[in-house]
C-alpha cells in the first residue's frame, strides 16, 4: 500500500483560492508517484484537517502531514499538532508524521527572484532604480515574522534592485501603506510590490487597493504588483524534499549553513 501524504492548506472564503490550492496538490502528485496524495484544510473549506486525517487513517498505516505554509506560526505550531495527536489517539495503529513548513529555503528565494524577473520583463522596469516592497501576510507569532524578515534580507543581499523592503498586509506592522510612504521619500522611479502569498484572496485585494491609493498620491512613481508565488516546480521540489527529510529523520536547523549566493548565481536577476 502506498504511503499517504496529506497536504494541508489554510482554507479561504474565496472559492477560487481553494481551487488553486487543490490544483497545486493535483499537480504535485506527479512528483511523488510512490505516495497517495490527499489534501485538507485548517479552516473555511472542506475537508477539514481532522476529517482528512480520519479518512487517511482508514486507508493506510502511515500518514505524513505536509503543511503548505510559508512559516511556522500558530496553525503549524498548535493546530496541526493538536489534530494529529487526536488522530493518533483514535488510530493507534497508524504512524502519523508531520513535516515542517516551507520556511527560509533557497528554493523560496529562487522563486521570489523568478517572479521578480518575470515582472521586470513584463513591466520593462530598470531594476537598479526600482525598490521592491515585499509584503508578507503578517502573524501574531514573532518567529514567523522574523523568518520573513530573514528571507527579505537574503533577497536584498542577493539581488541588484535598489532596495528590498519588508512589510505586512495584516496583523502586525509595518503595514504596506506606511512602508510605501517611507519608500516614496527616496524618490524611486519605480516600486515593485511582491506579495509573499500563494493564492488570490482578500489580502491580495487589499494590497491592490492600497497600491492604487498610493499611486493616486504619487503619480510620478511607477507602481506595479508582481505575480503571486502560485504553483511552481520549485515548490514541488521543496515539498518533496520535506517528505524525504522526515522519512530520513533529518532535522534541518535554521542555523544550518546555506551558500545562497552560489545557489542563486544561475538565477536570472540574482546578481
Amino acid at each position: 500500500m502506498k504511503k499517504m501524504v496529506l497536504v494541508v492548506g489554510h482554507g479561504s472564503r474565496i472559492h477560487q483560492a481553494n481551487l488553486d490550492f487543490e490544483a497545486l496538490v493535483e499537480r504535485f502528485r506527479d512528483y511523488v508517484p510512490e505516495s497517495q496524495i490527499r489534501f485538507g484544510y485548517i479552516e473555511l473549506a472542506e475537508p477539514l484537517l481532522e476529517k482528512a486525517l480520519e479518512d487517511a487513517a482508514e486507508e493506510t498505516d502511515e500518514v505524513m502531514v505536509l503543511p503548505l505554509f510559508l512559516f511556522a506560526a500558530g496553525h503549524v505550531k498548535r493546530d496541526i499538532p493538536s489534530a494529529v495527536q487526536e488522530a493518533r489517539e483514535k488510530f493507534p495503529h497508524v504512524h502519523f508524521l508531520i513535516a515542517p513548513p516551507l520556511g527560509v529555503h533557497p528554493h523560496m528565494i529562487r522563486l521570489v527572484l523568478k517572479r521578480l524577473s518575470e515582472s521586470r520583463v513584463r513591466f520593462g522596469q530598470d531594476h537598479s532604480q526600482t525598490v521592491v516592497v515585499m509584503v508578507g501576510r503578517g502573524s501574531s507569532d514573532p518567529d514567523a515574522n522574523g523568518d520573513f524578515y530573514k528571507l527579505v534580507r537574503i533577497l536584498e543581499e542577493t539581488c541588484s534592485y535598489a532596495r528590498v523592503v519588508p512589510c505586512f498586509v495584516a496583523i502586525t506592522r509595518p503595514w504596506l501603506p506606511e512602508t510605501l510612504e517611507y519608500v516614496a521619500r527616496e524618490n524611486p522611479k519605480a516600486i515593485l510590490i511582491q506579495p509573499y502569498l500563494f493564492f488570490p484572496g482578500k489580502l491580495v485585494h487589499r494590497i491592490e487597493n492600497e497600491a492604487r491609493d498610493f499611486s493616486k498620491r504619487y503619480p510620478e512613481i511607477l507602481v506595479r504588483i508582481s505575480s503571486l508565488l502560485g504553483e511552481d516546480p520549485l515548490i514541488f521540489e521543496l515539498l518533496k524534499e520535506k517528505i524525504r527529510q522526515v522519512e530520513a529523520h533529518e532535522i534541518l536547523l535554521s542555523a544550518d549553513p546555506y551558500d545562497y549566493r552560489a545557489l542563486l548565481a544561475s538565477v536570472e536577476g540574482g546578481h
